[in-house]
């Protein structure tokens, strides 16, 4: 039996919310057998989207891909090629996901959307698993207040809607009300450091560390 290749990418700082919820959804994977790594993608130099659209045009056959070189492109190959299941996780911003979570995205995902046919793609696999973990020091409450639109969908659910699109399977779980820093003397974060955020953290950080284990045991299993 061939063992499983899980692969999470990093968005976020390396030792901070996002980070740890990777680390404990490859804990759950590796319960299951899993192989497991961890890409921090602020350790690479990552482009954004630039719009060139050289991969839509018509002498750029199936399968596709961002024709663009630089650093993030062979971690776009691992994601595909190489990767049974993958988990991307990335940080909230200005209630929207941050930019290098952004560039990752659009750089993954652009090539294999079809503009005239909805429902189809030209990604090439159709046996992986996928999963997204966004952490926020919002409430939920808040997000909701400034992002959802008719549809009641929040900022996050653009980006999932495409990765749903693309790959189908898809697994989330968002974070709320996360610690910006570990200790907020010396900085200048007062209105973050209120008695409802402590109450919250305690009440459930452990259980989502349990979401995120199970998450990566899920995506482990064939």
């Amino acid at each position: 039996m061939s063992v499983r290749k899980v692969l999470a990418i990093n968005a976020a700082r390396k030792t901070h919310n996002t980070a740890i919820m990777l680390q404990k959804a490859l804990e759950g994977a590796k319960s299951e057998g899993a192989q497991t790594e961890i890409i921090h993608l602020h350790d690479y130099n990552v482009n954004g989207w630039k719009g060139c659209m050289a991969c839509k045009k018509l002498k750029n056959v199936p399968p596709k891909s961002c024709l663009q070189r630089d650093e993030l492109s062979p971690i776009l190959e691992k994601c595909v090629y190489e990767a049974d299941s993958v988990i991307v996780g990335g940080p909230i911003y200005f209630w929207q996901p941050g930019g290098i979570f952004r560039s990752f995205s659009e750089r993954l995902l652009y090539p294999y959307f079809i503009y005239e046919t909805p429902g189809k793609n030209y990604y090439p696999r159709k046996d992986q698993k996928w999963g997204l973990i966004y952490t926020m020091g919002a409430p939920k409450s808040m997000i909701d207040d400034f992002t959802c639109n008719k549809q009641g969908d929040d900022s996050m659910e653009v980006f999932s809607k495409f990765y749903k699109m693309i790959f189908g399977n898809l697994e989330e779980l968002k974070v709320y009300m996360t610690y910006h820093v570990k200790k907020f003397n010396g900085y200048q974060l007062d209105c973050l450091n209120e008695p409802e955020r402590k109450v919250h953290h305690d009440q459930t950080w452990n259980q989502d560390l349990e979401k995120a284990y199970q998450m990566g045991k899920r995506l482990a299993k064939k």
